[in-house]
């Protein structure tokens, strides 16, 4: 990545699957959400917890690896930096929102263990649709393990 002022380090849950696409060139992608809660002393001295929520994108092989090894509920850290995507409504509106361009996904391990599995620099295996001009890949979400 080229040096940037908007560099950011956020840590939070997946609050769901990250979710593994290509695009129409069958480059990878994945979309995910995460949380943090930030406390706030109300006045009567008790604690309040303020919800924020943050879209990150990942691209390539990274993508592959967080869909692989990413469930709903893991805490993870999520180094990159904001971009601003742009695009038009199907009402004509112009619309924009900010989000996460992903350099690095990692487990927090204050919460949780992991085990390494070293990756080649191979793709996740993908078959072509002969209804469809683009690959379809199955990613299934695992339940009732560890995560990674």
């Amino acid at each position: 990545m080229a040096a940037s002022q908007n560099h950011l380090t956020v840590t939070g849950n997946t609050t769901d699957v990250p979710e593994l696409k290509f695009s129409n060139k069958g480059n990878p992608w994945v979309s995910f959400t995460i949380a943090w809660n930030k406390p706030q002393r109300n006045p009567d001295g008790s604690w309040n917890n303020e919800a924020h929520f943050f879209d990150v994108t990942a691209f390539g092989q990274l993508a592959e690896h967080v869909a692989g090894s990413i469930g709903k509920g893991d805490r993870v850290t999520v180094v990159g930096h904001i971009e601003q995507d742009r695009w038009v409504s199907p009402e004509g509106q112009n619309r924009s929102k900010v989000c996460i361009k992903a350099d690095d996904v990692s487990a927090d391990m204050r919460w949780a263990t992991v085990q390494i599995e070293r990756q080649s620099g191979k793709t996740v295996a993908s078959s072509v649709d002969p209804l469809s001009s683009g690959p379809v890949v199955s990613v299934s979400a695992k339940t009732g393990e560890e995560p990674f």
